[in-house]
């Protein structure tokens, strides 16, 4: 299932252990979601985010 505009990460913080992750928008790129389409029957889509650096990363799974 492929992404719509996946996020271009940017770690910051005083110490490397911080590990603090944004995702970068400027005047040529934003990470996006779009509009769900047809979900097919049995399927559900689902996004993660998590602390290691996932941002809204979309999956298609059979139910």
């Amino acid at each position: 299932f492929p992404a719509d505009h996946p996020c271009t990460p940017k770690t910051y913080g005083y110490k490397s252990s911080d590990n603090k992750i944004v995702c970068v928008c400027n005047a040529t790129y934003c990470d996006d979601i779009e509009p769900l389409a047809s979900i097919p029957a049995g399927m559900a889509v689902v996004y993660v985010s998590s602390l290691a650096g996932k941002r809204f990363e979309k999956s298609l799974l059979q139910i």
